[in-house]
């Protein structure tokens, strides 16, 4: 699991992310969920893909994350280019993912946006340090 700063609760079977992906240059986003979206995107950075992609933003779930995301496949479904990957925006597919949990009465926790720097004067000193390692480690994943 990633190791994150946050608060959250556990309430349910299948607590983790869902998270956004795209590849830079790329007009199509990808809408997924996993225990650790860091090692995700490694991993498909790993297969025959042409280069690791970027994390652009994951939220917590405290349960069922894999209803979330199916949900937003659904509400997305007019820009599904192929699988998980659509043809969208950043900034709508999180609003998405947004939608789908509301809609399957799920909370979230936005823990990372990659287009928005935290409020680092509310942070404790941990959650900076984490969001920095965070940085470094993206940062060092792209080409």
């Amino acid at each position: 699991m990633a190791r994150m700063s946050f608060q959250c609760t556990v309430s349910g079977p299948g607590y983790g992310f869902v998270y956004v992906m795209s590849y830079p240059g790329s007009d199509k986003v990808k809408i997924g969920h996993a225990l650790d979206p860091t090692e995700r995107a490694l991993r498909m950075g790993a297969t025959l893909a042409p280069e690791t992609p970027v994390l652009e933003a994951y939220y917590w779930c405290s349960e069922r994350r894999e209803e979330v995301e199916r949900r937003a496949h659904e509400l997305e479904r007019e820009s599904r280019h192929k699988g998980e990957w659509f043809k969208t925006s950043v900034e709508s597919a999180m609003l998405v993912i947004e939608r789908a949990a509301e809609a399957v009465n799920v909370q979230l926790q936005l823990v990372f946006d990659n287009g928005r720097k935290p409020d680092f004067k509310n942070m404790t000193k941990d959650e900076r340090s984490e969001w920095l390692a965070q940085q470094r480690r993206t940062k060092a994943n792209r080409p």
